[in-house]
Parts: C-alpha cells; sequence; structure tokens
C-alpha cells in the first residue's frame, strides 16, 4: 500500500499535549488536541518517576478538524527561548506560546495565530531551526511550505517567497540539527532543501530521493550528527523504517531498508534517544512501541522485547531531555515509560487529558540538546553544573537541588580566560573565568527574567564531570 498515507479517523478532536521539560523545577507535557472547532493544548508537569499530572488546557485561538494523518508533527518546542508552536489545521494557522518554566502555564505569543500559506483542512507539520531563527510549516492541504522568521517575542513573519511550492503530498518533516537542510516525508520518497541564511528553500541536487520500506514515508527523524535520517513507513503490517545517510551537501543514500513484518503495524513517527543509541517508533494499528538498537553507521536492530505494549494506539512520540522517559499521546491520554539502560521500556503509568480528543502530536520542553559543550564547571559546594560551548555559545545550566534548568545559545566573546555570553532575547547573563591549566574556574548566572542570580565557584580539578550528585 504505497499509494495512501495513513490517516486518522474523524473521530475526536486532536489533544495536543505538550510534553514539556520545565525550566526550573518541574518537567512538561504538551499535547495538540486537534478539536473539531476551537483547538487548544493541554500540559502536565512530569515527576521524576514518569507520573504526569494534568495542570489545564489553553486555547490556541485556532481551530482544529479532529483527524489527520498520523505522521504530521504538529507542536514543536523551540531550543531557544521557552516557547512551543502548534497548527491549527482548521484555520491553516499556528500559534505560538510562551512557556511559564516555573509553572508550566502557556501564554499566546502576541499576533498568535499566523496564517500559513497551506489550505485549511490538511495536516500542517512544524519544525524550529537550532538556533530559533526560524519556524517551518509543511501544509499537506496545498503542499507548500512556509518559513516563518522568529522575532524576539516569538511572533512570526513569513520569510520573502513562502510559501514554497513543492508540488507532491507531504506530512512530517525535520530539520537537521546543523541546521543546513529540512528533511520532508512525501510518496514514496523524502524530499530534502537547503534552507538559506534568509530562510530560503532550495530544493537539493537529486530530490526527492526513494523509500522503498513496506508503506508510505510519514515522517522523519535526524541524528545529531546530522548524517543519518531515519524514515518509518504508513502500513498495515509492521515497524518499517529506511536509514539513510546524509551527505554534507544534503543528498541521500539508502544504507538500510528494515522492513519487520508482524513486529508493531503501521510506524507513523519516529524519535532517537538523547544519547543516538535508540530509535523508538509508534505503532498506531498494533497499540505498541517498537524500539531499535542504532549502531555507529546507522544500521538498526530489535531490542529483545520490541514491541513493548501497555498503550492505546500511540501518535507522537518524544523522550524527555534526560532521555529516561518516553512519552506517546492517544485520543485523550498520554503514556509514559521508563527507559532501560538497553532502552527496553516499562509502562509508568495512562494520564487523561480530561477531555475527549484526537491527539497526535506531542512536544518536551526543554528540548533534548544536540550542543556539544567544551567547557564544564562542577561547583564544588552545591553540585551545580554549567556547560558551554564557547564557539557556538550553546550552553546548560543545571543547579541540581532544587532542580534548575537553563539552555539556549547565545554570543559568546573571549578575553583572555574570561568568556563572557549574551543570550540573544537578552534574558539571561552567563560570565565565566576559568583558570585553564588547573581545569578551574568561577561563573555567575543571572537570569534577568524571574530576577534570579546564581554564582559557581569550582576548585577542584577531580570532578569536572558536569553531572548532577
Amino acid at each position: 500500500m504505497r499509494n495512501l498515507f495513513i490517516r486518522g479517523l474523524m473521530l475526536s478532536p486532536l489533544i495536543l499535549i505538550l510534553l514539556t521539560a520545565n525550566l526550573y523545577a518541574q518537567n512538561f507535557v504538551y499535547t495538540n488536541n486537534n478539536n473539531p472547532g476551537p483547538n487548544s493544548v493541554t500540559a502536565f508537569s512530569v515527576a521524576p518517576d514518569g507520573t504526569l499530572t494534568n495542570i489545564g488546557s489553553f486555547p490556541t485561538g485556532g481551530t482544529a478538524t479532529g483527524g489527520g494523518f498520523f505522521g504530521a508533527n504538529r507542536a514543536r518546542v523551540s531550543m531557544v527561548g521557552n516557547r512551543l508552536y502548534v497548527a491549527n489545521d482548521g484555520s491553516n494557522d499556528v500559534s505560538g506560546f510562551d512557556i511559564n518554566p516555573a509553572t508550566g502555564a502557556l501564554t499566546l505569543v502576541p499576533g498568535s495565530p499566523f496564517v500559513t500559506g497551506g489550505i485549511g483542512g490538511g495536516e500542517t507539520s512544524l519544525d524550529c531551526t537550532p538556533d530559533g531563527q526560524f519556524l517551518i510549516a509543511a501544509s499537506s492541504g496545498s503542499n507548500v511550505i512556509t518559513v516563518f522568521s522568529i522575532a524576539a517575542n516569538g511572533a512570526l513573519t513569513p520569510v520573502a517567497g513562502s510559501p514554497f511550492a513543492v508540488g507532491r503530498q507531504l506530512v512530517g518533516i525535520k530539520i537537521t540539527p546543523n541546521g543546513q537542510f529540512l528533511a520532508v516525508a512525501l510518496p514514496d520518497a523524502v524530499g530534502m532543501f537547503s534552507i538559506a541564511p534568509d530562510g530560503v528553500l532550495t530544493p537539493v541536487p537529486g530530490s526527492p530521493f526513494p523509500s522503498p520500506a513496506n508503506g508510505v514515508a510519514a515522517s522523519v527523524e535526524i541524528n545529531c550528527a546530522s548524517n543519518l535520517l531515519f524514515a518509518p513507513q504508513a502500513n498495515t503490517g509492521g515497524t518499517n523504517i529506511d536509514v539513510f545517510s546524509i551527505a554534507p551537501t544534503g543528498q541521500l543514500t539508502l544504507l538500510q531498508t528494515s522492513n519487520n513484518d508482524g513486529v508493531g503495524s503501521n510506524s507513523n513517527q519516529a524519535v532517537l534517544s538523547p544519547n543516538q543509541q535508540f530509535l523508538f517508533v509508534s505503532n498506531q494499528f498494533s497499540d505498541t512501541v517498537t524500539v531499535f538498537s542504532v549502531a555507529a553507521n546507522g544500521i538498526i536492530s530489535l531490542v529483545p522485547g520490541s514491541p513493548f505494549g501497555g498503550v492505546s494506539g500511540p501518535r507522537g512520540i518524544v523522550t524527555n531531555a534526560a532521555g529516561t522517559l518516553l512519552f506517546t499521546n492517544d485520543h485523550s491520554n498520554v503514556a509514559s515509560f521508563s527507559i532501560a539502560a538497553n532502552g527496553a521500556l516499562t509502562l509508568v503509568g495512562s494520564f487523561q487529558t480530561g477531555r475527549d480528543s484526537f491527539s497526535m502530536s506531542i512536544a518536551a520542553f526543554p528540548v533534548a540538546s544536540c550542543a556539544t559543550f567544551d567547557l564544564c564547571i562542577q561547583d564544588d559546594s552545591s553540585g551545580d553544573t554549567l556547560r558551554l560551548n564557547s564557539t557556538t555559545g550553546d550552553y546548560q545550566f543545571t543547579r541540581c537541588s532544587p532542580r534548575f534548568l537553563l539552555t539556549g545559545r547565545g554570543t559568546v566573546r573571549n578575553q583572555g580566560s574570561l568568556l563572557s555570553l549574551q543570550h540573544e532575547p537578552s534574558d539571561r547573563r552567563v560570565l565565566v573565568q576559568l583558570d585553564t591549566s588547573a581545569k578551574k574556574g568561577k561563573a555567575s548566572i543571572k537570569v534577568l527574567s524571574p530576577g534570579a542570580t546564581f554564582t559557581m565557584m569550582d576548585s577542584d580539578t577531580s570532578n569536572n564531570t558536569c553531572a548532577c550528585p
């Protein structure tokens, strides 16, 4: 069956449970409720053991359809800033929310919702560039892709030339973690587009690239190195995945076609673990999640025990930033799993959204980061940690107790042994002073929006592990 994408039935509203890991003492999950008529987002807080608590629903200001392709990713959290973007399929627009990192509450971005160039009624898939500069929306209703620039307040403005016509049915999308390319699931193929500094899209030579696994390419997942792409397939008989290598120029080369008949059914969405060692795939027709181990060369193999049950029609799939928990969503519930060291899953529980919905998308905050760090300070007294890429400006400050996580990207100035970092939205400051010969240093982190200041000192040369005690 390679001529149709598998859609969800028009049964009930889609709840976009936005799975969001809190920036401070809490983690959160969010889902796009996809309600026929006025759309909304439901939020959950996440306990360390994976237990979820419903903390309320938030109107998007747009309308949804109550159905659509399982493979479309209708919710994304930007890696820069505390923002969630969700698609409203019925009104053909995108709503942006500011996430309160202390409570998980959502506040609409000024001007929301923002109209795309597609046709209402079709699915809209979303993704954000790693630097937080652009949001890309792909509309299956009219087969066009709109690129928005993201303002400092989260408002969206289409870039010149948007929308960009594709001319083929499109579903799930993913931007490479290096920000250079956009991958799009197409019928029997994966399309690749280069992303210019101004956001303009250009097809990569040779695109689209055939995807021969049994089924229809429904979504795409890409590793942190931006050199491997995984294309799960909409189908009726197994967990089927194509694995491609990505050339520096964006061309794809097929590495493996993994057809696993009888192991799950209708494998529309997939997510890599933050450590890149496992690929989790949701099976809508068999009520299971299949887990693959991922070799360094990209070749995948089934994890013993796969597929793992205990869920009902899992649609969207996402991990927390630490890679210890996995979440899926169905009509009106979110399932939570713990992830073992070998990738095996254990069901924590299923948690109600509080409304009948047709949720197929889920997101996590903070997003699991692909950033690499060349600087690590671990405070001697508190255990607090600071990781910083002194070239790109990616940073991650963790206060270990009570749990507080601050991530983002800024502009770094290097003045000898003193590094000064300014976060782009002007809501953070990081100052770091190092004695590189002795591997010791000190840092002062000021969070302007909550008005908090954190200081740390590291003089012990033996504990630079950057991991909370």
